[in-house]
């Protein structure tokens, strides 16, 4: 699904918007959450090409590994600096905060992770001013998510 999404937008933005797909065939078989990824990606494809005339590339990752799926999605675009990162952050962790409306998805994903697999299971993010995002989590072994049960 995540594939079908970036080639509409690859279709809208055209050569602005550029993607690559590394996913370990292992964690084909591997189950994930219905709409975790889709909204990072999302993101990542909205505010990579914030403020910024060259084509971005968006680059989704998905690994099998020993303690579980490991999911990245990274992005070199407009990046943030370290105030509007923290304030990023800052965000996931408090749904009522004064910009309530501001990262719902980020938010939304990472209560979900938190609430599903645990607090340290949530969303990790780092970001550059001029050199992109990236946003990453670990699904672990042997946790089903109560959604898909």
């Amino acid at each position: 699904m995540i594939g079908c999404y970036l080639d509409i937008q690859k279709f809208r933005y055209e050569d602005r918007l550029l993607y690559k797909m590394n996913i370990d065939p292992e964690a084909l078989s591997e189950r994930i959450p219905s709409l975790v990824i889709q909204p990072i990606v999302e993101n990542a494809v909205i505010h990579g090409m914030e403020n910024k005339e060259e084509a971005v590339t968006v680059e989704v990752t998905l690994q099998s590994r020993a303690d579980g799926l490991f999911v990245e999605v990274r992005d070199d675009g407009a990046g943030m600096s370290g105030d509007r990162l923290a304030e990023v952050t800052a965000s996931l962790k408090d749904p009522g905060g004064a910009e309530a409306s501001d990262h719902i998805g980020l938010r939304n994903v990472n209560a979900r992770l938190e609430l599903s697999y645990g607090v340290e299971h949530g969303l990790a993010i780092d970001s550059a001013p001029h050199e992109g995002t990236r946003v990453r989590f670990v699904i672990p072994r042997g946790k089903e998510d109560p959604a898909n049960v």
